[in-house]
């Protein structure tokens, strides 16, 4: 078995999924290898002690405290200001 590729994917989360998914249906890249440490991909994301790395505008995460809310809602406001001048 020929393990050469073209491209290599380290993570199986989200992003290392959408990106597998993107390359294999919009490019005619044929050999990629997606690398991923836990059982399954896309898990960890889910876990109540992990962040999803996602951003979300006039809402908050629940598990966060109020004081966590707040510093995130800051950051948030940077991005959404910069995406929407």
């Amino acid at each position: 078995m020929d393990n050469t590729y073209e491209v290599a994917i380290v993570g199986g989360g989200v992003c290392g999924t959408s990106l597998l998914y993107t390359i294999s249906n919009y490019t005619n890249i044929k050999r990629i290898v997606l690398i991923e440490k836990e059982s399954d991909v896309a898990i960890i994301n889910t876990a109540q002690h992990s962040n999803s790395q996602t951003i979300h505008f006039l809402d908050i995460e629940t598990k966060y405290t109020l004081a966590q809310a707040k510093t995130v809602n800051s950051g948030e406001s940077l991005v959404k200001n910069y995406l929407h001048p």
